[in-house]
């Protein structure tokens, strides 16, 4: 019988749902049997295969089914030999050689030998996971993904499996888990808009399967991985089948780390049927088969569960009974007392708070202890014109009341009012409006506490047909339908750990997979096969969000509101069709094939409709520069965001992918002890191509006068090199070789080399993002939080943008992405951000774009030890490269930004009127110098021309600056506003545009195939074939993953734009050592030796063990110091030691215990003007650190009860199983905060120890 796990079991061409068996057939003194006659019968359903064998005395069967065979052998004047239950997986080509006896016809030999252990002709890196495997060993997830991690070289992926973009769950070789293609029967099972999986059949159902993950033939295409091939079911003569539970209790389980309580729901249920039989004996056959899942769980959510981060700070006499010096300095004098509150602050901002008091006193020479009222009225005057202490007073009354209405939603008084421009002396209408309590975007920081359900119901029922017309026709039909909905799905986007996510911040996912299956093999001669097969599979997802509050960041510390990728409706529907045929010559398995899918789509993606704010840390106070910025909680409860991200118009797309791939291989024997394999494989996708929008002439508000500008959008995605759709690539040819040696031609030896091309397929997701937001269908608006975030929040009627927006609702701090005014105006963009200064961020793919591709070598050696183990040395190679990556392509000129905020001082001047380039207000000089920080690239004339200032859109991107903004600002023409602009193009050498005067792009987020990794590994591997009632598998990867990007999310682009390569690092999916050991052992005694050995009969025990080393992970500051990239990818600085006086405050220990983490230079301080923006980056480097390792043992314990002492293993029985994972209950941590201040803390652990009953009964 074959192994548990046999490695690598293709040779001449693989199969992707059968089998190839062949052999040589000769008498007992050596010499070979030309023309004998070779049978394959199978067991199951008596189908019957002939074969000849050729002049050299060898047979070959292709295209098999994987089961168990009965192989016949005659020749006339030699007996009759006959091997039983001769076991043949899926993508075997296994070698069977018999030797005759003379002897009569008539006279039967019964032959025991197995197939051979060594595949000397195999030169693919694949493991086949059998009947046996599937149906002993314990898997948490009753899955495909829980036996392939049986291999160690595959490991979990840390990209979400479930929720709007889920993946393949499983990294092969360094490579990312959407490179993969899984397909059950022969038939795809992906998930094309992601490169998901769609739902499979109960592992009841599943007969075998295959993973081929290094150097495949290229009949396997449209994935740069691995290769999943699962084999379903089949009914038989016989009547078979088994009803099963599996039940899952926490009552009988560990606590986890992270649950916060000691007790919590969680109930697992896993139970169905399967049933096969024949409906016309040895002619059709069924087999049915329905698995019901469910789970009643908690999601753990973190938030708070370290006091928010802050500490209590009591403040001394002397600041506690000053006054507000903010509120103080208002018009009209208003006096009101700091207060003596208890406040929560940050540990930095305690210790700095006591520092700079105690300096303070020191320097005034007035007590701490002292009631300031107390002091004499000169002394009071000079203290309260001390620059020092008109600081740290409004600091201190900032960050109190920052903590308290973040955490309360009250000031430390009780009013529920943002402090925050009140305290700093600014006038701006509706400042101090009430706080929407319970209603809206804010929502008070100690009501986000505690877990949430999680619950699953899944159902997986399947039919299939299998029939045979003739003895050239077999033929399967297979129809399953699952429909699955999960609730509680917590979300990873914005780099938040899904740890700290609030119930609101989840989501539900419906889905609905129908597959429609049906295949003919044609066996036209023994020589000559025909494989013919059709598949319709129609997969609807419906995910949407449990909360529709508008939705809230703060990194590190919660993720509450509208999960904002969501709600997403999609319905992919696929046509295939497949034919291949194998044609025998000679020394040479020749096959060639096409395979043509139709995929249509229709796809609704509401992505930040519903709106995000973001509430990093914040350095509200340059003015007092050393001061520790106030926490994300801080700002928060203060009303100041990062910024508020928005997507408003149409997400609606229809658009289809016609994909084709076609295949030539060849494997030639050119010795009976050397195979080479060779052939090539070329694939295509005829996707959609988009035109840009056109708009239509239309008459601008106020003196603006008509404007007409067609080729507007065209025009900017001509200068940033982007376009809508997925540009054709036709030259993905993929050539592939290989070679398998037995140097010593016994069968116990075989070298084995490879190498080859293979390409992957686009996201069709891409398709409809570019579709869609384009800047004009479904705009990506972003807000900075000091132009318009912070007022959106804050329910303040502001009037910037100019002209308003249309949809503001009130209560909700957000717009209406549906609101009539965000209607498409004529086919082009929306009317009204044509004059905003709030410009669209696109998602375009970059016009070089192609597919993505891996060169995949090996070498490996296997060798045969005794009669049934097998050890094996095997080193891989992988290359990655042209892999999808996010990046901004229109991103802001730093140097320019910069000689922007210099030219305060030396304006323009153009007919007459004076174009200032920086504001002078109270807004500009407060927060920072560099008018970017009012908005991106936002440049400001002094606040005295308008009450609010006016301001020229300048973005100092590549698109230019914004014409109609200009113009409408002013109120003056477009032609006047052109002769402003050009002044400003002249003085900064910006681009004049080609085609049109201004392109309405902010950020262009474009996805390019700029990507690349590389991956090396070593793995040494033993293989005991089951025998003497055991088998194991034990395997030890050692492996280096490098890439330079991990995912297809925007948040997840360079840390600087313009220079990607700075990315370059430990991958993601690096783990650096892997051993996995997997066994099953059958009790040796029977069951009808005497009572004794009857408690003892029947048992089987089944062990995993799993260690692997730690994953890396990237630390982060949650704020873009260059003012040009984004804060979701900004990296700390690594320095041996803290800067004087920011030690705890803005420089925190590395968890590598060797030094610090601290700031890098903020690009908006004068003293850093004129500095590359590498100077404003963080040195250390993407996953430059390293989790902890990963441990686990699981088991399964069983025992069968037959219903007769003397019964056989087929026969009717009860099986009682017991099965436990993690039972050591080690805390396996996956996931790192990914804060810097926080050195590495871990959020969350893999299930603890968990136990599982389970009955099945089998007939």
């Amino acid at each position: 019988m074959p192994s548990l796990l046999l490695p690598a079991t293709t040779f001449a061409q693989s199969q992707v749902n059968a089998a190839d068996l062949r052999g040589t057939v000769s008498d007992e003194g050596g010499k070979v049997i030309a023309g004998a006659k070779v049978t394959a019968r199978d067991e199951r359903t008596g189908f019957t295969r002939e074969a000849t064998t050729n002049e050299v005395g060898v047979y070959q069967f292709i295209a098999l089914p994987p089961g168990s065979y009965e192989i016949t052998v005659e020749s006339p004047g030699f007996a009759r030999a006959v091997n039983r239950n001769v076991v043949l997986t899926i993508g075997a080509a296994a070698q069977l050689d018999f030797t005759l006896r003379v002897g009569e016809t008539t006279e039967e030999v019964v032959v025991t030998a197995d197939t051979q252990v060594i595949e000397s002709s195999r030169t693919s890196v694949a493991e086949t996971i059998n009947q046996r495997a599937i149906n002993n060993l314990p898997t948490s997830s009753r899955n495909y993904v829980g036996f392939t991690l049986l291999t160690s070289t595959t490991t979990r992926d840390n990209q979400p499996k479930l929720g709007v973009a889920p993946t393949s769950g499983l990294n092969f070789g360094g490579q990312r888990a959407r490179a993969n293609n899984v397909s059950i029967d022969g038939a795809d099972a992906t998930d094309s808009g992601v490169n998901g999986v769609r739902a499979t059949v109960s592992q009841e159902a599943v007969q075998e399967f295959q993973i081929l993950t290094n150097s495949y033939a290229p009949e396997f295409g449209r994935a740069s991985s691995a290769v999943i091939n699962i084999v379903s079911k089949g009914g038989g003569n016989e009547l078979r089948g088994n009803v099963f539970a599996f039940l899952r209790d926490q009552a009988f389980s560990a606590n986890n780390a992270f649950a916060g309580v000691r007790e919590y729901p969680e109930t697992r249920f896993q139970g169905g049927f399967t049933l096969g039989g024949p409906i016309v004996k040895d002619k059709t056959f069924f087999f049915l088969s329905f698995e019901a899942q469910t789970l009643n769980g908690t999601g753990f959510n973190i938030t708070g569960r370290n006091g928010f981060g802050f500490t209590t700070f009591t403040p001394p006499a002397l600041l506690a009974t000053s006054p507000n010096l903010g509120l103080s300095n208002l018009p009209g004098g208003i006096f009101v007392p700091i207060g003596g509150q208890v406040a929560q602050v940050t540990p930095q901002q305690a210790a700095f708070l006591n520092a700079a008091l105690s300096g303070l006193s020191q320097a005034t020479g007035i007590p701490l202890n002292t009631q300031f009222t107390a002091l004499p009225p000169p002394v009071q005057t000079a203290l309260l014109t001390n620059a020092s202490f008109q600081a740290l007073n409004t600091y201190y009354f900032l960050a109190r009341e920052g903590s308290s209405v973040g955490l309360t939603g009250r000031q430390t008084n009780g009013q529920a009012i943002f402090p925050t421009l009140a305290a700093l002396g600014i006038t701006n209408p509706g400042v101090n409006s009430p706080v929407p309590l319970g209603t809206g975007a804010f929502r008070p920081m100690n009501t986000l506490l505690g877990n949430y359900t999680v619950r699953e119901r899944t159902f997986l029922p399947a039919l299939r047909i299998d029939h045979r017309f003739n003895d050239i026709h077999q033929f399967f039909a297979r129809i399953s339908v699952t429909p699955s909905t999960v609730r509680g799905i917590p979300s990873n986007g914005q780099n938040q750990p899904t740890a700290l996510n609030e119930f609101t911040r989840t989501g539900f996912q419906g889905t609905r997979d129908v597959a429609l299956v049906a295949q003919n093999l044609a066996t036209i001669s023994p020589t000559l096969i025909n494989e013919s097969r059709f598949q319709f599979a129609r997969r609807g997802v419906d995910y949407g969000p449990q909360g529709q509050t508008v939705g809230v960041e703060i990194p590190g510390f919660a993720s509450f509101g509208r999960e904002p990728f969501s709600p997403a409706r999609r319905v992919e529907k696929r046509w295939q069709v497949t034919n291949n045929l194998t044609k025998i010559a000679g020394n040479h398995t020749m096959k060639f094939g096409a395979d043509f899918n139709l995929l249509l789509y229709n796809a609704l993606f509401e992505v930040n409709f519903g709106g995000v704010y973001a509430f990093p840390p914040n350095q509200l106070f340059p003015a007092a520069q050393g001061f520790p910025p106030f926490s994300g909680v801080q700002a928060y409860g203060l009303g100041l965001p990062e910024s508020y991200v928005q997507n408003v118009g149409n997400p609606n797309s229809i658009f289809n992918n016609p994909v084709l791939g076609v295949f030539a291989q060849d494997s030639w024997k050119i010795r009976p002890n050397f195979t080479f394999n060779y052939g090539v494989r070329y694939d295509v996708q005829y996707t959609k191509q988009i035109r840009p929008v056109q708009p239509e002439p239309f008459t601008g508000p106020g003196n603006v006068g008509l404007i007409n500008m067609p080729n507007l959008f065209a025009a900017g995605e001509e200068i940033v090199g982007i376009q809508q759709g997925i540009p054709r690539d036709y030259n993905n040819i993929a050539p592939r070789i290989a070679f398998a040696w037995d140097p010593f031609n016994n069968g116990k030896t075989v070298v084995r080399a490879a190498y080859g091309l293979f390409y992957g397929t686009p996201l069709a997701g891409l398709i409809f993002l570019s579709d869609v937001v384009d800047g004009a269908q479904s705009p990506f608006l972003v807000f900075p939080g000091l132009l318009g975030g912070g007022a959106i929040f804050r329910n303040e009627r502001v009037n910037i943008p100019v002209p308003p927006l249309p949809g503001y609702q009130v209560g909700q701090q957000r717009y209406n992405p549906l609101d009539p005014g965000f209607e498409i105006f004529n086919g082009g963009p929306i009317r009204s951000l044509l004059f905003s200064p709030i410009t669209s961020q696109t998602l375009h793919l970059n016009r070089g774009f192609e597919f993505d591709y891996t060169q995949q070598g090996n070498l490996s050696i296997e060798r045969q030890l005794g009669r049934t183990i097998t050890v094996n040395a095997t080193y891989s190679y992988i290359r990655g490269l042209q892999l999808v990556r996010p990046r901004n392509v229109n991103q802001q000129n730093l140097a320019l930004l910069q000689a922007n905020a210099q030219a305060q001082t030396n304006p323009i001047v153009v007919g007459g009127q004076t174009v200032g380039f920086f504001g002078t207000g109270p807004l500009a000089g407060l927060y920072n110098p560099l008018p970017n920080s009012l908005g991106p690239g936002l440049s400001g004339l002094p606040a005295q021309v308008a009450p609010i200032g006016r301001f020229l859109f300048n973005d100092f991107r590549r698109t230019g600056p914004n014409l109609l903004y200009t113009a409408a600002t002013l109120n003056i023409p477009v032609a006047q506003a052109q002769q402003l602009l050009t002044a400003l193009t002249n003085r900064f050498n910006l681009p004049r545009l080609q085609g049109a005067p201004f392109v309405p792009f902010g950020s262009a987020k474009n996805y390019e195939s700029s990507g690349s990794s590389i991956y090396h590994a070593l793995t040494l591997s033993v293989n005991k074939r089951f025998s003497n009632n055991f088998q194991f598998l034990a395997s030890y990867t050692w492996s280096h993953a490098i890439d330079d990007s991990t995912d297809v999310q925007t948040l997840q682009e360079p840390q600087d734009n313009s220079n990607p390569r700075l990315d370059r690092s430990n991958s993601n999916f690096d783990q650096r050592h892997r051993f996995i050991f997997s066994a099953v052992f059958n009790s040796p005694f029977k069951r009808n030796e005497g009572p004794g050995r009857y408690l003892l009969a029947d048992w089987t025990f089944a062990p995993i063990v799993e260690a692997g080393a730690g994953r890396p992970y990237t630390l982060l500051i949650g704020v873009d110091q260059t003012q040009v990239n984004s804060s979701s990818t900004a990296r700390p600085n690594f320095v041996t030691s803290c800067p004087p006086g920011t030690a705890g405050l803005t420089c925190f220990p590395s968890p590598r215990g060797n030094g610090f983490l601290t700031l890098p230079p903020d690009s908006r301080l004068p003293q850093n003007f004129g500095l590359p923006v590498s100077a404003f980056l963080g040195n250390v480097g993407r996953n430059a650190f390293t989790g902890p390792n990963f441990i686990s043992v699981d088991f399964r314990l069983a025992r069968k009860f037959y219903f007769s002492r003397d019964a056989d293993a087929t026969a009717r029985n009860l099986e009682f199983i017991f099965e436990m994972f993690n039972a050591l209950n080690r805390v396996n941590i996956t996931e790192i905060n990914p804060s810097y201040q926080l050195s590495g803390a871990p959020t969350l652990a893999a299930p603890p120890r968990q136990i599982q009953f389970a009955l099945k009964f089998n007939f």
